[in-house]
């Protein structure tokens, strides 16, 4: 027993020396050097811009492993969700590729091989990460082609958001051949609405593009989206005015009353400024008397300017400073982005009155309000004309004293 308990205690001994020696001598922390540095891209198989490529899969490798869980980046929320898949795009693609992980490779495999005498683009979005958090801030292509030649055909184009009047940062776009749907030439449009799609034959194209609000993917039935139809030879253009493709008609959804000259309609959808309005507004009392209005419906923004112009006074522009117009043509201007080639259409419009409305109940007719989707219809809507608010006492007057030595009631 006073054997085993000796050799107990020596190994407790030696144990505590070897631990606090460990503690004591200086050396690496855990985890190795500190790294802040990207993963880069040392090869990609096949290489970009070979030809004749038979190759199941496409390869992409880092210099070092990277994560299976890639950093969210701006426009790509989905991104850490989905996993590395979320940073892959292929074009032309039937949607249906494996992405795997290969600690420190990307290996992207569509699931029915790559199509012949097809030209493919494989795009690495940024947001590949490494262990330490270090994340890609660049995209990474590849382009192959599993016939004889590259194809070099392109569309370039824009994408509106018609009814906001803007381009439409983000947009997806699609090509397909004929009536195979299923296998698409795909791009996003870049911060300022601009696209392009690469690596085309020669033909005709149908084109679609949409504003992927619920980041699926897949075009809803409630999503912004525009159709054309493309004949590609070297290189074709194209500009989308994106809107709900729905078949509702306009629906009126507010009455109010302009400094008691006019009224302000709006609508729940775009209308086209191009509508004629002429005749389409009728106004009634409670008894469906007609008043008379004081003329024709415009966009508010139109009827605003009028009434402005109707009251302008050159004062201002007399006395601008031609220096600092000279200065601010001296300066060069950022790039404003693409130019909305269409007029924009408007949700809320005015119309002038003949007289002031009374305070009461009254009813308005709309007839041909068209939205973007062309679906009309005759709208009524009973909107009320509140008096105006009672004068209030002017803040500076001074509340009535009672009189001094005045006994109260009851007291002589």
């Amino acid at each position: 027993m006073r054997g085993r308990a000796r050799t107990r205690v020596l190994r407790i001994a030696l144990l505590a020396g070897v631990t606090s020696g460990a503690c004591a001598s200086p050396g690496m922390p855990p985890g190795g050097p500190p790294d802040d540095l990207e993963p880069q891209v040392v090869r990609v198989t096949p290489d970009t811009n070979a030809v004749n490529v038979r190759a199941p899969a496409v390869l992409i490798h880092f210099d070092e492993v990277i994560s299976e869980r890639p950093a969210a980046q701006t426009g790509q929320a989905s991104s850490a969700e989905a996993g590395l898949r979320g940073l892959v795009r292929v074009s032309p693609s039937d949607g249906r590729e494996d992405v795997i992980w290969r600690r420190t490779a990307i290996e992207v495999r569509p699931r029915r091989g790559f199509r012949p005498n097809t030209t493919y683009r494989v795009t690495i979005l940024p947001g590949v990460t490494d262990l330490r958090g270090n994340s890609r801030r660049t995209a990474t292509e590849v382009v192959f082609s599993t016939g004889a030649t590259l194809q070099q055909g392109s569309v370039r184009g824009v994408f509106f958001d018609w009814a906001a009047g803007r381009s439409a940062p983000g947009a997806l776009v699609e090509l397909f051949l004929g009536s195979d749907s299923t296998f698409r030439w795909v791009t996003a449009a870049d911060s300022l609405g601009r696209f392009t799609l690469h690596d085309l034959a020669p033909g005709a194209y149908q084109a679609r593009a949409w504003i992927d609000a619920n980041g699926d993917r897949r075009l809803g039935l409630r999503e912004v989206s525009d159709t054309a139809t493309l004949e590609v030879a070297d290189s074709a253009t194209v500009e989308f005015y994106g809107f709900i493709r729905d078949t509702i008609a306009p629906r009126l959804e507010a009455v109010e009353t302009i400094d008691s000259t006019a009224l302000r309609l709006r609508f729940d959808r775009a209308i086209p400024v191009d509508w004629d309005a002429a005749g389409a507004v009728e106004l009634f009392a409670t008894d469906s008397t007609p008043i008379a209005l004081g003329g024709a419906l415009l966009p508010l923004a139109r009827f605003d300017s009028l009434r402005v112009a109707a009251r302008a006074d050159s004062a201002a522009a007399d006395t601008a400073d031609p220096q600092a117009a000279r200065v601010a043509g001296d300066t060069v201007p950022a790039d404003p982005g693409p130019v909305f080639g269409r007029p924009k259409p408007e949700t809320t419009w005015a119309i002038p009155l003949a007289a002031p409305l009374g305070p009461g109940a009254y009813r308005i007719r709309v007839s041909g309000a068209r939205g973007l989707n062309g679906a009309t219809a005759v709208i009524d809507r009973e909107f009320r004309v509140r008096p105006p608010p009672a004068p209030t006492a002017p803040t500076d007057s001074v509340p009535p004293q009672p009189a001094a030595n005045v006994p109260p009631p009851g007291r002589p």
